[in-house]
């Protein structure tokens, strides 16, 4: 049996269609709350990484194969990128940039955790240096080198190393997601606070009404939209879709 839902708007739309005659103020909050809204999605996303990481790191080093060490690389370094994604990294015009962490509300140490993530992120992670130290630690080296082959013959050759797991920066990471998904949480109820009070102070109905849409077509199921409504109670919902989930 189809369960009767209450009525959602598109408030994209209605911001829309109020800044055609002028007035801007709901899109211009609505751009902020979405990007706070989307900033906390990525810490969610590497907190999970960070998770499933921290299991993987249980097991034994024997049962260690190529490619768990390739899991354990890819689930670091999505959860760094995402990190610096939702907390540091400006956007041109037109992408959504970020809520970038203040010193003033973190003690010393946490804001040491942040700067030495973004550190890893940006000198190691999102660019390759030639020898760049980071907590005295080479994260790329490459050596090359001549192997006398006799008879007055040099055979070249080169090593490199690219840091797959590191400790350090794993731990940091651990210590720093809980404080920033506390500051970025704490930006989107505030943000949101402010588009519920336009919308229910400055907003007719009858524009409210006129945007409405069936939230189980959008959501996907029922119980997304239950998952939603659920989480008016906490200030926000989240739930992942897996649109490109294979046969």
């Amino acid at each position: 049996m189809t369960m009767t839902f209450p009525a959602f708007t598109d408030l994209a739309a209605v911001a829309e269609e109020l800044a055609s005659r002028g007035n801007v103020k709901l899109r211009a909050i609505l751009t902020q709350a979405w990007r706070a809204q989307s900033c906390l999605g990525d810490l969610r996303q590497a907190n999970d990484c960070a998770g499933v990481l921290r299991d993987m790191l249980k097991r034994p080093n024997e049962q260690d194969t190529p490619a768990l060490l390739t899991v354990e690389r890819s689930l670091l370094a999505n959860a760094i990128m995402l990190y610096a994604r939702a907390t540091s990294t400006n956007g041109d015009k037109g992408e959504r940039g970020s809520i970038q962490l203040s010193e003033k509300k973190l003690t010393p140490e946490e804001w040491a955790d942040h700067n030495a993530i973004l550190d890893v992120r940006n000198q190691a992670m999102a660019h390759v240096y030639r020898s760049r130290k980071l907590s005295d630690h080479d994260w790329h080296r490459a050596v090359f080198f001549a192997v006398d082959a006799g008879g007055g013959q040099w055979k070249p050759a080169s090593a490199s190393n690219q840091t797959s797991f590191h400790a350090e920066t794993f731990a940091r990471l651990e210590k720093i997601l809980p404080v920033a998904l506390r500051e970025v949480k704490a930006k989107f109820h505030e943000r949101m606070e402010a588009v519920t009070k336009m919308v229910n102070s400055d907003v007719k109905a009858s524009g409210l009404r006129k945007h409405v849409f069936d939230p189980v077509a959008v959501f996907g199921t029922e119980e997304a939209v239950r998952a939603l409504l659920a989480g008016e109670g906490q200030g926000d919902a989240a739930f992942w879709i897996n649109e490109g989930k294979r046969a």
